[in-house]
């Protein structure tokens, strides 16, 4: 199908990245403190594909998967 599958993160779920940043470039930083970029594989394995505002898409071995954060 291609379409990334959606996972919206409740308050209390912790999440393996703690921090989402855009400006000046796009990144996360996951809880152990290591900066990852789009392109970059992440400590599970996932790949990071890329990076907005609310949610960044992993690619899983060929499944998608947008984590969004709720508000």
């Amino acid at each position: 199908s291609g379409l990334p599958v959606e996972i919206r993160l409740p308050p209390d779920r912790e999440s393996p990245i703690a921090v989402i940043s855009v400006k000046p470039e796009a990144f996360v930083t996951a809880r152990d403190g290591q900066r990852y970029t789009p392109g970059q594989r992440l400590p599970d394995g996932a790949m990071l594909q890329s990076v907005d505002e609310t949610s960044y898409l992993l690619d899983r071995g060929g499944v998608k998967e947008r984590v969004i954060y709720a508000r």
